[in-house]
């Protein structure tokens, strides 16, 4: 009998965080959930939920995109006490110097497991590195 690769487990695993995302997340219902965050907050985790699969985007990008463009270190503080890593994910935003570079070494730290973790996490959702 074969048994499935872990690859393919973890594909299956990625398909219902993306599935719960799209579902659960909202500015609303992450003010509802956690109802101990900031409005601002509550933005930008909204915002990085929605960030799909095999993409990045940078701190200073999300907080252009939640109204605050000077913003960018708010944001990694905000990533830093992710209270839902994986879920909402926090490993998707990089440094800007990584989106042109795609170097490992550009790719910003993690605060749940550290900058090799996040570039496995990365690797495995397809973001390519040189």
């Amino acid at each position: 009998m074969a048994t499935e690769s872990p690859n393919f487990e973890y594909q299956q695993i990625l398909e219902c965080v993306d599935n719960f995302q799209d579902f659960y997340f909202s500015v609303d219902v992450l003010s509802c959930i956690f109802t101990n965050l900031s409005d601002f907050s509550s933005k930008v985790l909204s915002q990085i939920s929605k960030i799909q699969r095999g993409n990045v985007i940078s701190y200073c990008n999300i907080a252009r995109e939640v109204g605050a463009p000077n913003a960018s270190r708010a944001v990694g503080s905000i990533c830093r006490r992710n209270p839902l890593p994986l879920i909402i994910p926090c490993h998707r935003v990089v440094p800007k110097r990584f989106l042109t570079s795609r170097k490992i070494e550009d790719i910003g730290s993690y605060a749940y497991g550290g900058s090799n973790l996040k570039a496995m996490l990365l690797r495995k959702e397809g973001v390519v590195f040189e």
